[in-house]
């Protein structure tokens, strides 16, 4: 009897060893073997559902995944490897891979030189290298009509037998989808999205109530694809209930500063979309992960607009019995923020925008439970969100580098994204840079950074130059040596504003005098104004040389004029600004911008640095240039009538555009003015003959032309061509290619000893046949500016 017991205790050992031997990791690995990644993949699946912490396969999980074409999958389950060993040098370099595989470079750099910072390995450190070359080049040709990744919708909330989105067919834009779900890798159930999208009217939102309830502590595999094509919507849903994630924010060590006496879990959490309900459950999960009482002291709706997004944003302020309550928004208190944001969901420049709004309230750190990859984030390139965001880190990956991301192209991607909050992205930004005392320390980080190289002033002063010399080639005018070679030119090739105005323009055109003395103006307009008053303005303004835009919208519409706006022409300029009543920073937020930018001119140089809202400048929106400069986004009309010497200009009383062909305008010494003229015209300048007398501005409309340099002489054909291309616009049209000048201005201005008017030499001395003579401008008129 005894030997028989033995014997069947022997016999079930060996099954039981016999299965664990072929276990789904077992079989997995035999699949991988042979190159069956797809089975291999499954197999990973079902292993992991029983050991979630098991790192070897969450990486062979992510290998099979790409090798199987699932590129957002692998990226997910490198993300759970990075969880469980976040200084795997290893894992770094085969996160880089994938990054190149989907030609994001920017984003592979940051991945491989993570690496090489933790192992100092050779090969790490040549596939950086490789991969900042190639992102230059990604960069170089970001606006020249590459074409935009096609998305089809996303996964956005996941809880227990209920799945909501949105999706939409790009063939058939508006009408509803037919959607299939699939729960680890099996369908599961076919539905349509048919309910309408507030935010963009071309999809449609849906909700899918499963057949059962998924269990959401196993991790399940939740994959949506439109039923036509095939296609896979964005995944990382906000999952609802999944305790796992909470332990591993619990988990967390923290990063406090040694003087502040703060909970060691969690001290702030922010979520969204979220509801008092939702809170209640959170509270309950976090009692029973962290075993402390938590209380809901506060549900704060952070004024999201239901045109932005159906889903209300709420601010979640928590309080454990371990610490006190953390609510940075109206407190100084110190400690970490927790920020849950979702690939897909979440635009670039509110990620940005929020995490400012953390260091500059005074966290010092800023937690991301998942990471923003390039794809899946609503701004081109993208960035990596670290487990952790120091202010030196944020302003080394983010700021600094990317604050091209605020570019018209990644607001046509947000739809029109602009924070809506108390402090503006400036203001924030400086503050953050105070409190970490990096402001000087920034040029450092930029050349520690992944980031490409920004340019020297030296290599974009010969880019521009170079351009400017072809351009004067193929329209018959070769400038001449000056003997002091290409100056380097101060704001982006072309500007898009957009003025939203909640009252009549008239009534901040103060501040917009005012605001015009400190700097000048940049670009090519848009005016979008939905109490537009007369037809005669729109008239008037539309269509200069068709540089000028004039949008006629209701109140209502506004927001969709706005999105259209940006979708249609923002991919035609380099940077764009926002002007809108309603955001109130604080006062001096762009000189102190200016300060932070002298003192890091490489950010400037890398791109625009583009603000929004109003209240900057005295009250007026700010672009800032390459050379650390202001220029303000200005838009005024010239109401003028006939004079015995030219125009009379009066005093401005009406809302209209009259920059459409000037680049950038600045006061010169003495109170003169001159003007670089954008796209074509570039190498020349528009000189306007201005004069005060007495309450008012002698402005002659004709022009002059002379070199970007000395002031050299003319060729009187290159003269007469372009005073016949220009002038003749410029009598025709009421609105001026001139700045807004009022009674205000009393400075006396330096005059052009010679002024164009009707192919004649108009100077001092009398007139002069144009073919006779070379004009000449006078020294002390125009000083060249640097």
């Amino acid at each position: 009897m005894k030997r028989r017991i033995k014997r069947t205790i022997k016999a079930l050992k060996s099954r039981l060893n016999a299965s664990r031997r072929d276990g789904p990791r077992q079989q997995g690995d035999r699949a991988r073997d042979r190159g069956d990644w797809a089975t291999a993949a499954d197999l990973y699946s079902r292993h992991l559902r029983a050991a979630p912490d098991d790192f070897d396969i969450w990486v062979q999980l992510g290998h099979a995944m790409k090798e199987t074409g699932r590129l957002d999958q692998a990226e997910a389950a490198y993300v759970k490897a990075a969880l469980l060993r976040p200084r795997d040098a290893d894992l770094w370099l085969m996160r880089g891979h994938l990054a190149r595989l989907r030609n994001d470079e920017h984003t592979a750099a940051r991945h491989y030189a993570e690496s090489y910072s933790i192992a100092g390995d050779p090969r790490a450190r040549e596939e950086r290298d490789r991969s900042r070359e190639r992102a230059l080049g990604q960069t170089s040709s970001a606006g020249s009509g590459a074409p935009a990744l096609r998305r089809v919708g996303a996964l956005e909330v996941l809880e227990g037998g209920r799945i909501k989105g949105w999706a939409i067919d790009p063939d058939r834009p508006g009408a509803p989808v037919a959607l299939e779900v699939l729960i680890d890798g099996l369908p599961s159930a076919s539905a349509a999205a048919e309910l309408t999208h507030a935010e963009q009217p071309a999809a449609r939102r849906f909700e899918i109530d499963l057949s059962t309830q998924l269990d959401l502590a196993a991790r399940p595999e939740v994959e949506v694809r439109l039923s036509r094509t095939g296609e896979t919507l964005d995944g990382f849903p906000i999952v609802f209930g999944m305790p796992e994630r909470l332990r591993e924010w619990s988990q967390r060590p923290p990063i406090v500063r040694s003087d502040e006496e703060v909970d060691g879990r969690v001290s702030f959490v922010m979520l969204e979309p979220w509801t008092a309900e939702r809170g209640a459950q959170l509270t309950a999960a976090l009692k029973r992960q962290t075993h402390a009482e938590w209380e809901l002291l506060a549900l704060v709706d952070a004024d999201c607009k239901p045109a932005r997004r159906p889903d209300r944003r709420i601010r979640l302020i928590l309080q454990s019995d371990a610490g006190g309550a953390y609510d940075p928004l109206f407190t100084q208190s110190k400690g970490n923020w927790i920020v849950p944001l979702q690939p897909g969901q979440t635009p670039e420049p509110e990620l940005a925008h929020r995490l400012l709004e953390a260091f500059a309230e005074g966290a010092d750190t800023v937690m991301t439970d998942v990471a923003l990859h390039g794809p899946n984030s609503d701004a081109p390139g993208g960035f990596t969100a670290h487990p952790a965001w120091s202010p030196e880190a944020f302003l080394a990956d983010v700021a600094a580098p990317r604050l091209a991301g605020f570019s018209a192209d990644a607001l046509r991607r947000a739809g029109g994204y602009r924070p809506d909050a108390s402090l503006p992205f400036a203001d924030m930004l400086l503050r953050a840079c105070e409190k970490s005392r990096t402001i000087t320390q920034v040029p450092a980080l930029l050349a520690r950074s992944p980031y490409p190289t920004p340019p020297s002033a030296a290599d974009v002063a010969a880019t521009q130059a170079a351009a400017l010399r072809r351009q004067a080639r193929e329209n018959h005018l070769e400038p001449a040596s000056d003997g002091r070679g290409a100056q380097p030119l101060e704001i982006a090739d072309a500007l898009l504003v957009v003025v939203e105005a909640d009252r009549r323009l008239d009534e901040i055109e103060p501040r917009l005098r005012l605001a015009w003395r400190e700097a000048g103006a940049a670009g090519q307009v848009v005016l979008l104004d939905p109490y537009a008053r007369t037809a005669l303005e729109a008239e008037q303004v539309r269509g200069i040389d068709g540089r000028l835009s004039y949008i006629r919208c209701t109140p209502d519409d506004r927001t969709v004029a706005l999105n259209a706006l940006l979708s249609e022409r923002a991919s035609q300029f380099d940077s764009a600004v926002l002007i809108g009543e309603g955001v109130k920073p604080e006062p001096g937020a762009a000189r102190r911008l200016a300060a932070w930018l002298r003192a890091c001119p490489q950010a400037a140089l890398a791109a625009g640095v583009v603000l929004d809202g109003v209240g900057r400048c005295e009250g007026i929106g700010v672009i800032a240039g390459p050379g650390g400069g202001l220029a303000p986004a200005w838009s005024g009309r010239l109401l003028a009538e006939a004079g015995p010497d030219g125009r009379r200009a009066r005093r401005c009383t009406g809302a209209s555009l009259d920059l459409a062909a000037v680049r950038t305008a600045v006061f010169t010494q003495g109170g003169g003015f001159s003007s670089h003229l954008s796209g074509l015209w570039r190498d020349v300048d528009l000189a306007l003959r201005l004069e005060p007398t007495g309450w008012s501005i002698l402005v002659d409309p004709e022009a002059v032309a002379r070199r970007i340099g000395d002031p050299a002489e003319l060729d009187a054909e290159m003269a007469r061509w372009f005073r016949h291309r220009w002038s003749q616009r410029l009598a025709a049209q009421d609105p001026f290619y001139s700045p807004l000048l009022s009674s205000d201005l009393t400075h006396r201005t330096g005059t052009l000893e010679y002024v164009w008017s009707a192919g004649r030499r108009t100077s001092r001395e009398g007139p002069a046949d144009l073919g006779q003579a070379r004009p000449r401008l006078s020294p002390s008129s125009y000083p060249v500016a640097a």
